[in-house]
Formats: C-alpha cells, sequence, structure tokens
C-alpha cells in the first residue's frame, strides 16, 4: 500500500483544482494494482466538485485493477449521501 491521500478538513468546489492535481500527483505514481488509502476522517464538509474528483480517482485506480479505501467522518459521509455519492464512494465492493 501506498502512503495514504490526506484529504484537508474542508473541501469546497472552490478547492477542486488543488485537490485535483493532488489526485493527479498520486495517480501518476500508483503501480498497476495498488491499494490505495483515502484519509477522509477529518472533513468536516466536501463540495459537489471536489466529491466527484475523488469518485473519478477512486474509479480510475480501479479501473486499472487497484483498490481505494476511504477513512471517513460522519460529516463527509452526511455530504456525500446529500450529494448521492455515498454508495459509490463508500461501499466495500470496486466503483463501477
Amino acid at each position: 500500500m501506498t502512503d495514504p491521500i490526506v484529504l484537508p478538513d474542508k473541501m469546497p468546489s472552490s478547492a477542486a483544482a488543488d485537490l485535483s492535481r493532488a489526485l493527479d500527483t498520486a495517480a501518476a505514481d500508483l503501480a498497476p494494482g495498488a491499494e490505495i488509502r483515502i484519509e477522509a476522517g477529518d472533513v468536516r464538509t466536501i463540495g459537489a466538485l471536489a466529491a466527484g474528483l475523488v469518485l473519478r480517482f477512486a474509479r480510475d485506480v480501479e479501473a486499472g485493477g487497484g483498490r481505494v479505501e476511504i477513512a471517513s467522518s460522519a460529516d463527509f459521509e452526511d455530504d456525500l449521501r446529500l450529494l448521492g455519492l455515498h454508495d459509490l464512494l463508500l461501499r466495500k465492493d470496486p466503483v463501477t
């Protein structure tokens, strides 16, 4: 497993560009079949664009045969529920 990707406590949609760069950097260093851990335990809020980027990243990793595990806070999970992304990002089986 690679070093975890640690998400900041606030990820409004206005922070999507920074998040995108961080995820692109992490993706560039991944070996096929890599296991990735995203630490979202301190996230208090996430906007729609940022959540979409995390989903895209997870799908890309899993399309390459990898696995993404997300450790999340209750606030992160609540925001994902409101956005309709909870089941796509936090379920145990691969994102499709």
